[in-house]
């Protein structure tokens, strides 16, 4: 039977049984050898070229910063956190799996992904992105390897690989997993990790992973990030004022007293299961600075180039349209407000940036009149939404920005 994603009786828990495991040939693992080994030459001749003619002195502070490491990819570093390296476009397209409930399909929406001019990314990002490289090794034979990290006031995105030897296999991972909710840690093992201030979505490089070492982007929404209860963006934003936010992030790495299959559904306390824990602090600089879009009304959003935040009364109005919910909404429009949180996204059809230059990004779309709006988007170029943050999955030029549309609803920038 065919049924839109978000419909009620499916539940996001069921994409996390989504087992499809994504195996290499022994000549595609050699092909891509040889790729990376050329990728670095490459990149290696490009920054000598650059650098040819400029000072010691000058050519260490280059290195120093991460505008420097990304000059000296041709801007591949930001392609692969917010481009298309490793990112194709998707076509919406129906996915089937079968559960104790019985067969199920879903239509899952376009996803297209846009580069930025690597000057332009810079200037929007450089500064905020940490590369201080960081390893640690898990369970005895997997380095996990932490390559970059930035965040904003409601998110971070963390670039990191993970290594074994004979095949990487902490990870469950697949372009469908890619598509959904991401890779999720693998139940026949003894080890888990995990970045203490938040959860999302990690993302594998397809393009790039051997079935050795596996590139992956974790686009994580932050505790500290989350509007309490029925708290509005600008009410978050004078508290976010007063509030200084860490200038780390926290991986813990977790081991077990057997493989976590032994466990999984078993009533047995947590710390009973633990050998050993770890927290290993990521260091990061200084956070992407945001702004304010609102309507009259000082109702908004709040955007950095990495992600966006917004009240959810801005997307309420077919909600509204429901007796039992207008209701409850005229008698408690606080509670109302927290109650709505957890579903924004049922009532958003249409999340759109324009900018000056007559351009446009479609966040997320289900416009066609042949679709009820209640439902899974057409497009949804985001690569993680939790409650209304949506982390974007590209690089957006704030300054640029002329308005902001969230279904009937425009903003703009709050001067």
């Amino acid at each position: 039977m065919e049924r839109d994603i978000f419909q009620t009786d499916i539940t996001p828990e069921e994409f996390d049984t989504i087992e499809e495991s994504h195996t290499f040939s022994r000549s595609y693992n050699k092909r891509k050898e040889a790729e990376l080994i050329r990728f670095k030459k490459e990149a290696h001749s490009k920054s000598r070229m650059r650098l040819a003619g400029i000072c010691t002195a000058a050519a260490a502070l280059i290195f120093a910063v991460p505008i420097g490491v990304n000059a000296a990819t041709d801007g591949e570093l930001f392609r692969r956190l917010w481009g298309t390296s490793g990112k194709p476009k998707v076509e919406s397209h129906e996915y089937t799996w079968n559960d104790e409930k019985g067969e199920h399909t879903v239509v899952l929406p376009e996803q297209e992904y846009e580069d930025m001019a690597p000057e332009k990314a810079e200037s929007l990002i450089g500064e905020n992105l940490s590369t201080e490289p960081i390893s640690a090794v898990m369970g005895g034979d997997t380095t996990i390897e932490i390559l970059s990290a930035v965040r904003d006031d409601r998110c971070a995105v963390v670039e990191y690989t993970l290594s074994k030897e004979g095949g990487v296999d902490c990870l469950v991972y697949s372009q469908i997993n890619n598509e959904l909710k991401g890779a999720s840690i693998s139940e026949d093992i003894s080890f888990s990790y995990r970045f203490a201030e938040g959860g999302g979505k990690i993302f594998v490089d397809l393009e790039k992973s051997t079935a050795d070492k596996l590139y992956c982007y974790d686009y994580i929404t932050l505790h500290d990030g989350f509007r309490q209860n029925s708290e509005t963006v600008a009410e978050k934003i004078a508290s976010n004022s007063s509030v200084d936010k860490p200038d780390k992030l926290t991986l813990v790495i977790d081991e077990y007293i057997g493989n976590r299959s032994e466990f999984i559904n078993k009533d047995i306390a947590y710390e009973d299961l633990l050998k050993n824990s770890r927290s290993i602090d990521i260091p990061l600089k200084e956070k992407a600075g945001s702004v304010f879009f609102t309507d009259s009304k000082n109702t908004g959003a709040i955007v950095s180039p990495i992600s966006m935040d917004f009240d959810s009364i801005l997307a309420c109005e077919e909600a509204l349209e429901m007796k039992d919910l207008r209701d409850f909404y005229e008698s408690d429009p606080d509670e109302f407000l927290r109650y709505l949180n957890g579903d924004t996204m049922v009532y958003t059809w249409l999340v759109k940036i324009s900018f000056k230059d007559g351009s446009e990004y479609i966040v997320r779309d289900n416009t066609s009149p042949s679709k009820s709006h209640i439902a899974e988007p057409e497009k949804n170029n985001t690569q993680y939404i939790c409650n209304n943050t949506m982390i974007f999955n590209r690089l957006v030029d704030v300054d640029n920005i002329e308005s902001i549309t969230i279904n009937n609803h425009v903003l703009t920038r709050k001067e």
